[in-house]
C-alpha cells in the first residue's frame, strides 16, 4: 500500500517545522513534501507522475503565491480532483473570495495556538481520499 503524499508550499521554515511535529501528532500516516513558493512546487507536479493526496498553500509567499499557484494546479486535468487547501495568516476578504472562485477546497487561517494547528490539520487531513 502506498503511503499518501502531501504537499506544501510555505516560505516560513518555522511554520514548515509546526506542521511537521503536528501531522505528526495527528497520526496520519503521510510523506510530507515541503517547498519554499509555489514555483518550486509547480515544478515538481509538473515533472512527476505521482498524483498527491492534499496540496496545502500558503497565501503569502515569495515568486509564485498561493493563488497563482492554485489556478495553475486547477488548470492541469490531471490534478483537478486533488484538494487544495489555502493554510495562511490572510483574513483579507478578498483573498478567500478569490481563492473560492479559483478552486480551493478550503481557506484555514493558520492559527496561533498549537493545539489549534493540531485541530485544522485535523480538519485537513479529512479531505484526504
Amino acid at each position: 500500500m502506498r503511503i499518501p503524499t502531501i504537499l506544501i508550499a510555505d516560505d516560513d521554515e518555522e511554520e514548515q517545522e509546526i506542521m511537521a511535529m503536528a501531522f505528526a501528532e495527528v497520526g496520519y500516516p503521510c510523506q510530507l513534501h515541503f517547498f519554499i513558493n509555489g514555483q518550486d512546487l509547480m515544478d515538481q507536479l509538473v515533472g512527476n507522475q505521482e498524483v498527491p493526496e492534499l496540496i496545502i498553500l500558503d497565501m503569502n509567499m515569495p515568486g509564485k503565491d498561493g493563488l497563482s499557484t492554485l489556478k495553475e494546479i486547477r488548470e492541469l486535468a490531471v490534478y483537478s480532483k486533488v484538494p487544495v487547501v489555502i493554510y495562511t495568516n490572510s483574513s483579507a476578504p478578498s483573498h478567500i473570495q478569490y481563492c473560492k472562485l479559483a478552486g480551493c477546497t478550503d481557506y484555514i487561517l493558520k492559527p496561533s495556538v498549537y493545539s489549534e494547528v493540531i485541530d485544522s490539520l485535523k480538519k485537513i487531513v479529512a479531505y484526504c481520499g
